[in-house]
């Protein structure tokens, strides 16, 4: 029920993003997200909040995938 009120608030925010950043507001304690539907500005920032967790989690993710093995050309021979 709180999801169906708050994916289109952060859809307005973050159209791309609304699926993965509601299920991520859905994670908080109900009486926060309650708060959160009554402040659209406390809303806005969760959800720049979240796009910054975002950001960072790919950056990490793209960070480590740079140094995976498979990422190396063929032409390398690894020893």
């Amino acid at each position: 029920m709180l999801g169906e009120r708050l994916y289109p608030l952060v859809q307005k925010h973050q159209p791309d993003l609304v699926p993965k950043i509601t299920g991520m507001l859905l994670e908080m304690d109900n009486s926060e997200l309650l708060l959160l539907l009554e402040s659209p500005e406390s809303l806005a920032d969760k959800v720049e909040e979240a796009v910054e967790v975002l950001k960072l989690s790919n950056a990490k993710v793209s960070g480590q995938d740079a140094l995976h093995p498979s990422f190396l050309s063929a032409g390398v021979a690894v020893n």
